[in-house]
């Protein structure tokens, strides 16, 4: 059975990502894990005139998921335009920023 991701996994994870996201300085992103009941991770816009997210990762995933899955719900973060609505939707330019933000993570880009 693959072991859930520890404390100090998920920490080198969220640095790595953040790193490879590269955030624009006004925005304001809390990444966490906890249970969650009907998926593997959210983004949620938690003030969207000020940039303020919070995206959650399930907590019983193994490293390699963990990681993906939090690249997948920053593509949502760097996806929002300030003169557009926040979305969920998975467009062609979500598309772009999860493809960025991989290849960084990984080292091939």
């Amino acid at each position: 059975m693959a072991r859930r991701c520890s404390v100090r996994d998920w920490t080198a994870i969220v640095d790595r990502v953040t790193h490879a996201a590269g955030f624009p300085r006004d925005y304001h992103v809390v990444i966490e894990r906890a249970p969650l009941v009907d998926c593997f991770g959210t983004a949620e816009a938690v003030d969207i005139d000020t940039g303020h997210f919070r995206l959650v990762v399930h907590i019983d995933l193994t490293e390699p998921h963990a990681a993906d899955i939090l690249i997948h719900e920053v593509a949502h973060v760097l996806d929002w335009r300030p003169l557009t609505p926040f979305t969920r939707d998975h467009g062609p330019t979500f598309w772009i920023y999860l493809g960025e933000v991989w290849c960084r993570y990984h080292g091939t880009y």
